[in-house]
C-alpha cells in the first residue's frame, strides 16, 4: 500500500506529539513531576497545539527539502516518518539526541536536519487549566 503525502505528514505529526508527551513533564508542584505521557495521551492534545505542531512539521519539511544539498536529497526522501517526527521534537528542544545520532542515516544528513531544527527554536508543552495539553 502506497502512502500519500497527507499520511506521511500525519504520521510525522503523531510521532512528534508522542515524543513531546514522553519528554515533557507535568509541572504539578511535585518534587519529581511525572512525564506527561504517564497521565495524558494524544487525545488530550488541544486543537490549537495540534495545529501548531502540524504547521511546525510542515515548515520543517519544506525548509529541509528546499535547502537540502543534492547529494542528501534522496536519503532525506527515504527517512522514516515516525523517526522524522520523533527526532524533530528531540532536536529542536536539544534533548541530546535526534537526527545527528540516528543509526542507518548519514552523519551529513543528520547534522543538516539538526541545524534546521535548532533554527526553528524550542517549544514547551504543558497542562492547561482545562487539563488539555498546550505548547508555547
Amino acid at each position: 500500500m502506497q502512502t500519500t503525502k497527507d499520511q506521511t505528514l500525519e504520521t510525522m505529526v503523531k510521532h512528534y506529539l508522542i515524543c513531546a508527551l514522553w519528554t515533557s513533564y507535568d509541572d504539578n508542584g511535585e518534587n519529581c513531576p511525572p512525564p506527561l505521557d504517564d497521565n495524558y495521551s494524544l487525545e488530550d492534545i488541544s486543537a490549537e497545539t495540534y495545529f501548531n505542531a502540524k504547521n511546525d512539521c510542515i515548515k520543517f519539511l519544506k525548509d529541509a527539502e528546499n535547502s537540502c544539498p543534492k547529494e542528501l536529497l534522496e536519503e532525506f526522501y527515504t527517512y522514516d516518518n515516525e523517526l522524522m517526527g520523533h527526532n524533530f521534537f528531540l532536536n529542536r528542544n536539544r534533548h541530546g539526541s535526534g537526527f545527528w545520532d540516528e543509526k542507518g542515516y548519514s552523519k551529513e544528513l543528520g547534522n543538516y536536519l539538526s541545524d534546521i531544527c535548532h533554527k526553528m527554536g524550542e517549544v514547551n508543552f504543558y497542562v492547561g487549566d482545562d487539563k488539555k495539553i498546550y505548547s508555547a
